[in-house]
């Protein structure tokens, strides 16, 4: 397999073979990590009037994305990414269709609470998933461009919770209140 050369700029890692087919789609694919409590305080807010309820359901899905990380990831190691991608996008876009769905129908708290937890258990950890790709891309590499890898990932995370809020507001006010949630759903598909 190609590396690229010693230098270890961003320049050259992103001329690392292959590593294109997985920069772009994680890309889009972080932006939900961000884009998930905003716009479920801004929907919850909307539906019920109280940003309590708004900010409870949102930690929820905090909370369980926390639990489940580890959990994913170490299924991940076991099974390899696909097997666990694949269930977590299925599972994750229903709970937050779910989310959008009870929230716009005025369902009761629990549901809401239930939603937001399953959204945030299965939001697939795609940081952790590109960096084990990085692992196996540079396998051959010399280890300073690892670690410009991992130095671009973390640049990567920090964009990502710039944007992510930036436009998951943006659709709640511009297109309604639905549309960050609904949008960070499609992200994460994609």
């Amino acid at each position: 397999m190609a590396t690229p050369a010693r230098s270890t700029g961003y320049a050259a890692l992103l001329r690392t073979p292959g590593a294109h087919r997985f920069l772009l789609p994680a890309f889009a694919a972080r932006l939900p990590y961000a884009m998930l409590g905003l716009g479920t305080v801004l929907l919850v807010h909307d539906t019920t009037g109280s940003y309590a309820t708004a900010g409870a359901v949102a930690a929820v899905a905090s909370i369980t994305q926390v639990v489940g990380a580890p959990l994913t990831g170490r299924w991940a190691d076991r099974q390899g990414q696909a097997a666990v991608l694949v269930p977590c996008l299925a599972l994750h876009g229903a709970a937050v269709l779910a989310l959008v769905a009870l929230a716009l129908g005025h369902a009761p708290h629990p549901l809401l609470f239930a939603a937001a937890g399953l959204a945030g258990a299965t939001l697939p950890q795609i940081g952790a998933m590109v960096r084990a790709r990085w692992i196996h891309a540079l396998r051959d590499a010399h280890p300073e461009t690892l670690s410009t890898a991992f130095a671009f990932e973390s640049v990567t995370d920090e964009l990502t919770f710039v944007l992510g809020p930036l436009l998951g507001g943006a659709l709640c006010a511009a297109v309604a209140p639905a549309a960050g949630l609904l949008t960070e759903a499609g992200l994460t598909a994609v």
